[in-house]
């Protein structure tokens, strides 16, 4: 074990407590040398060490079945994350949040860290940089990918899951173009290391990324891979995608004018969410169905769906709006709402809500001689008008 873990540990323990270095380390070794251990800079002296720990109250696990133990769930982890394989990597990092009060007092704390942090069931600390230079192979990965640093992680650690994390950065941002070429790459890796969850996600963007670009042969050529995969992994969370699939095909329908092979996957579905419903209501919308229209819209307001909540209601509302006030496009308040939600949705949406809504914010733009501002988005969201029709 290489002693300078010890410091990560120190610094957790200390401001667990909210103690000061000053306070730890008084009597004990000067506050410089105790900042050098906790930022891993020095191996600390063991009679140093004795005398932190017995100040912390706490001592450090060495047992060799514990220690093996929480080998096994580490190294299950990182290969369930690096695999995309979503149910497995809910399963194990349940069993190590369970055991972090143990995990923390081992060699593995920073492991369990980093797992902890991207796995969702522990906040960032924001300080894990300067550890960087203790960090193994997996860990400088997965603390790239937690840090955004997407340029660094591909170039440093060039597998799978780092091209296919920097795909869905680069797609939740709008460069699809640099999305594709990164899921691409992703996915034939993931075919070499024989990571089939992973080669699904990858499809399935891959999909995402040309239905945003309004592709649709290329969409579905790469849905059709998708779909053979997660048949062939029979999962709950493959069946979910295969869903997501078909939404996502009958969506891009209804972005390319094809409203009424859309109108026919969105009205026969059982149990719609939000986002199915509001979708309904634009096929219904163009196809002169107000009443249908406006009965979808009811729906949406005790349905469910991903998205936060008023956020959800934001978007539906543009849809009524435009149903109940037919001069909508000369009606200021119309404007105001649709140019707020539209951007809210490039703030803290992936960037397919934004360019779904597009024709709509064009709409308003050239109606209302906003031809500057039209022009300026048209250079903000060059993909999404081709094949669009409103």
């Amino acid at each position: 074990m290489d002693e300078r873990y010890l410091g990560i540990w120190i610094r957790q323990e200390r401001l667990a407590r909210n103690w000061s270095q000053e306070g730890l380390c008084k009597g004990i070794c000067a506050v410089s040398y105790l900042s050098k251990i906790e930022q891993g800079k020095c191996r600390p002296a063991p009679e140093v060490l004795r005398c932190l720990f017995d100040r912390l109250g706490i001592e450090w696990v060495e047992e060799p079945e514990t220690l093996q133990n929480l080998s096994e769930v580490i190294d299950g982890l990182y290969d369930a994350v690096f695999s995309a394989d979503k149910e497995r990597s809910e399963m194990l990092s349940q069993q190590l949040s369970e055991s972090w009060e143990t995990c923390r007092r081992t060699p593995f704390l920073l492991d369990g860290t980093l797992l902890l942090i991207w796995c969702g069931k522990m906040e960032n600390p924001g300080d894990l940089g300067q550890y960087e230079g203790l960090m193994d192979e997996r860990q400088q990965t997965l603390f790239l990918d937690i840090s955004g640093q997407y340029d660094d992680l591909v170039r440093l650690h060039p597998g799978a899951f780092s091209f296919y994390m920097a795909g869905l950065y680069a797609y939740e941002k709008g460069s699809l173009s640099q999305a594709h070429e990164y899921l691409s790459r992703g996915y034939s890796l993931a075919a070499e290391e024989g990571r089939a969850f992973l080669m699904l996600e990858c499809r399935v963007f891959l999909g995402n990324c040309c239905s945003n670009m309004g592709d649709f042969p290329r969409m579905n050529a790469h849905y059709q891979v998708a779909r053979r995969l997660a048949q062939a992994l029979k999962t709950p969370e493959a069946e979910s995608i295969i869903q997501n699939i078909d939404y996502n095909i009958a969506s891009t329908r209804l972005e390319l004018g094809e409203t009424e092979a859309a109108y026919g996957y969105f009205s026969r579905l059982e149990n719609p969410s939000v986002m199915a419903l509001h979708k309904l209501a634009i096929c219904c919308e163009k196809l002169g169905k107000r009443e249908e229209a406006l009965a979808a819209l009811d729906r949406a307001e005790t349905a469910v769906d991903c998205l936060p909540p008023e956020l959800g209601r934001e978007i539906c509302a543009l849809v009524r709006f435009r149903l109940e006030h037919p001069d909508y496009l000369h009606d200021p308040a119309y404007g105001e709402k649709l140019l707020s939600c539209f951007e809210e949705m490039r703030r803290t949406l992936p960037s397919g809500y934004a360019g779904f809504h597009l024709p709509w914010v064009l709409e308003w733009y050239t109606e209302n001689r906003l031809y500057k501002e039209a022009y300026q988005l048209l250079l903000d969201f060059p993909a999404y008008m081709q094949n669009i029709t409103l």
